[in-house]
């Protein structure tokens, strides 16, 4: 069976998974339920260390070198979800390309996005303002959540995308703040 078997078997059961993109560090993964799946990609809905769900975490297949599936981890994560209730935000669902489908939500519903490219040391974090088949336009946001200019980046550059995830949250209400300020 090959993760991208595994990754459809996990949508279809609505099971937790960790996926490792990392070699040089095994402790580092995304966790969350896959939400979507393509040729090139996986969509997680995202799950946060203490079970909240939400936001979305795009990677490419090809980067994934571990996929850990009902371990004792993803396994208390599962418990704390269910102990909240919540309803999930709607799925990505069949995609053939999650990629422009998480941009596009994230445009229409306002979340901030953190792009990586080539380099995982650098990113690029702030809101989607306009997208095409070929490019997306962010309204980059610094790590005090204020306005710092807008840059183009070609869709084939990106590497891995999370949006609404919890430091993107934490990111869009310091840029609120900052804008209500500004304002005032």
């Amino acid at each position: 069976m090959s993760i991208r078997d595994a990754m459809e078997s996990a949508l279809l059961s609505r099971e937790i998974v960790s996926v490792h993109t990392d070699k040089e560090d095994w402790s580092s993964c995304a966790v969350g339920l896959v939400d979507g799946l393509s040729d090139l990609h996986v969509c997680l809905k995202s799950i946060s260390k203490d079970g909240c769900v939400g936001g979305f975490e795009v990677r490419r297949l090809e980067d994934i070198f571990k996929l850990d599936c009902d371990g004792s981890y993803e396994r208390k994560l599962r418990n704390l979800v269910d102990a909240t209730q919540i309803s999930l935000p709607a799925s990505i669902g069949e995609s053939s390309d999650l990629l422009l489908d998480v941009l596009e939500r994230a445009k229409e519903q306002g979340l901030v996005v953190t792009i990586w490219g080539g380099d995982l040391d650098d990113s690029l974090v702030g809101f989607v303002r306009e997208l095409s088949d070929e490019a997306v336009r962010v309204s980059v946001v610094d790590e005090f959540g204020c306005a710092d200019g807008y840059s183009w980046l070609s869709l084939e550059e990106i590497v891995a995308l999370d949006a609404g995830t919890a430091p993107e949250l934490k990111l869009a209400r310091a840029w609120t703040k900052q804008a209500s300020g500004a304002s005032s």
